[in-house]
């Protein structure tokens, strides 16, 4: 992850590198579903069935990795926190995926080409310019410095490579009473993270479904925008786990002190069992999800 200045890039990246963090962060971050794979995947041009090599850039733990694999021989995940990198070769040990080799380097969307160029995978082409048939990013293209990055990617996607990034936008609540609990988040949301100033000013690129970032990407012309559903039923208790995951909550911890937080996700926790008539934090919520993601293919 990457921002304009050095000292912007490193005040980022702290939020996520710390390894309490990056725990609560490979546990209770939304996995991606199956069917956002497979429609990236499609978009590739290579119609013989080939196994893919992937570079998954923020990679973070893991969580779009592990689901890419099925379609890749080699699988580069490249992520700035030694912490993240850490969590993603633990679950790689851990895994039992046949037929993929997986590279798990630190690095950022900066020294991206860099970085990959030194993996062993590479050293018989000398340079791993033109070698992915896919580079996807996975809820942290916000951070990126866009003209360097795809200036990187403009190098590294093979003849009919796809490059997608996708993000989730703030979620919504299903069932009976999911319009209050939805109100209830939606101003949490914003009185409590936006206006203070918890959230990074990135953020708004999300809010914005990366449409002020599909000026900077490769290959106009070969723009598309998918958006799926991606529905979780889950205990209020993990949902609240995933809250504290984001960045704005580490940022008001860092600013108020841990007591404040933990007092500011328990009363948020409350409300929204209030609005669900929940008796329990360990009830189920019904949550949903809008991933949008934005493409472009090298022709």
């Amino acid at each position: 992850m990457s921002l304009t200045t050095n000292s912007q890039q490193e005040n980022v990246t702290k939020l996520f590198t710390g390894s309490s963090h990056t725990e609560m962060y490979a546990k209770y971050r939304p996995t991606y579903p199956d069917e956002l794979f497979e429609q990236i995947v499609a978009l590739n041009c290579s119609k013989d069935q080939k196994k893919l090599n992937i570079l998954d850039v923020g990679c973070g733990s893991g969580q779009a990795s592990f689901s890419l694999a099925k379609y890749a021989k080699l699988l580069v995940g490249v992520d700035p926190s030694e912490n993240q990198i850490k969590q993603a070769k633990q679950k790689e040990s851990q895994s039992n995926i046949q037929g993929c080799k997986f590279d798990f380097i630190v690095g950022t969307d900066v020294n991206l080409l860099e970085c990959v160029n030194q993996l062993e995978s590479f050293h018989q082409s000398t340079t791993c310019e033109n070698q992915f048939d896919l580079i996807v990013v996975a809820q942290s293209l916000h951070w990126f410095n866009f003209e360097t990055f795809f200036n990187n990617v403009s190098k590294m996607l093979a003849p009919n490579g796809v490059f997608a990034a996708w993000t989730y936008t703030l979620n919504s609540f299903e069932g009976e009473h999911g319009e209050t609990a939805t109100n209830t988040l939606n101003n949490f949301y914003n009185e409590e993270m936006w206006k203070p100033g918890y959230w990074a000013k990135e953020r708004k690129y999300v809010d914005d479904e990366y449409r002020s970032i599909e000026q900077y990407m490769p290959y106009p012309s070969n723009h598309k925008r998918l958006v799926l559903d991606y529905r979780k039923s889950m205990p209020l208790a993990a949902y609240i786990s995933y809250i504290s995951t984001w960045s704005s909550i580490e940022s008001f911890g860092k600013k108020n002190g841990e007591e404040k937080k933990k007092q500011l996700l328990e009363k948020l926790k409350t409300d929204l069992m209030n609005d669900l008539k929940l008796e329990s934090d360990s009830d189920e919520v019904q949550v949903l999800w809008k991933i949008h993601t934005i493409t472009t293919t090298r022709k």
